[in-house]
């Protein structure tokens, strides 16, 4: 744990076990990997290791952009003018009780490693720019992806020649990344040749879509139980289901064009370590998704014609007309009054 002043403002940062909290610390800013303009810029530093590590931060006593909205008609948090928490930070050596002090400011700094590799991808693709993650599920034009495919140079170039169009063609801030580094990351997804006893190297986006089906094949095999499923699906769905959500988790971490072409990944018959169907796996869970759909819209209709017997239009009941039978009553024969003899004897009177 170390406290940093930037511009002013004192810092509560968190460092690894790896980290030496008494030499100085000099972080530097990249740009964002996925090439996303609302993202901010990334604060990164390097150990003595050779291991890059981002600076984040968590802030106590304010909510989530999500709940804003719901926090604000609770009246949950409580926010000054300038719309800071107002909370502190109190900072207290058990050991020694003298020895602490107190923060003006709630928010906590924690560090996470880096895979420089990532920042290595956004450069690749540094012209696949997306306003946000929406865009990642818009239909993709062809030539855009095309021109984020597109081969800076057909060369390849040496570790240093690689260091300085990192700094000439995204960020100033590669220089304080070390060769070692950098090294670790070209490995792998470039391309290498070797002449004179120096390696050289050319980054491709067949290896850059081999190296992140890795990480699917990873966060996969990694995925927590409670992680939520699809229910009364058959176990190649459900497989299929966890190879969407595995993919879509990158979505943060890759550009635009790098997303489109991992998810039309499909395994050659020449390599068996990538076997993993990540472009079927999105064609079933789609066609199954759309299959469910109809399944429940027909059920529905079903179900409320069902419901709309004997309902009218208007909502209420339709009248039934009653039909009145008509009762035809028989007549009785009647004796025929004649003339005769007889009929004077029964003759009214």
């Amino acid at each position: 744990m170390t406290i940093a002043k930037t511009e002013g403002e004192e810092r509560l940062i968190v460092l690894p076990d790896e980290c030496d909290a008494s030499k100085i610390i000099n972080t530097f800013t990249l740009p964002p990997c996925s090439n996303i303009e609302s993202k901010p810029l990334i604060e990164l530093f390097e150990n003595t290791d050779g291991r890059l590590y981002q600076v984040k931060s968590f802030q106590f006593g304010k909510g989530p952009s999500y709940s804003h909205n719901e926090d604000l008609a609770n009246d949950k948090y409580h926010y000054t003018k300038e719309d800071h928490p107002i909370k502190s930070t109190f900072i207290v050596n058990n050991s020694n009780s003298a020895d602490g002090c107190i923060l003006k400011s709630s928010k906590l700094y924690f560090c996470t490693l880096h895979d420089v590799v990532f920042s290595l991808i956004g450069f690749h693709y540094r012209t696949s720019v997306a306003e946000d993650e929406q865009d990642y599920v818009k239909p993709s034009d062809t030539g855009e992806t095309q021109a984020a495919n597109r081969k800076d140079h057909e060369r390849f170039l040496s570790i240093r020649d690689y260091h300085d169009l990192l700094m000439d063609n995204h960020s100033k801030n590669w220089n304080h990344i070390s060769l070692r580094c950098l090294e670790s990351g070209l490995t792998k997804i470039c391309e290498t040749i070797e002449e004179a006893g120096e390696i050289y190297y050319k980054i491709t986006p067949a290896l850059i879509t081999r190296y992140l089906v890795g990480k699917v094949l990873k966060i996969i095999e990694n995925f927590p139980p409670s992680f939520p499923i699809l229910k009364h699906a058959p176990e190649e769905l459900v497989q299929c289901y966890k190879v969407v959500m595995a993919t879509n988790l990158l979505v943060s971490l890759i550009p635009k064009a790098a997303y489109r072409n991992l998810i039309e990944f499909s395994p050659s018959t020449m390599d068996s370590n990538f076997n993993l169907e990540i472009k079927a796996s999105f064609t079933n869970l789609e066609n199954y998704q759309t299959t469910e759909e109809l399944k429940n819209a027909e059920k529905e209709l079903l179900m409320k014609s069902a419901m709309n017997v004997g309902i009218g239009t208007n909502g209420g009941a339709v009248s039934v007309k009653k039909v009145a039978k008509k009762v035809v009553l028989r007549k009785k024969p009647r004796a025929a009054i004649g003339k005769g003899a007889i009929d004077g004897f029964f003759k009214r009177k």
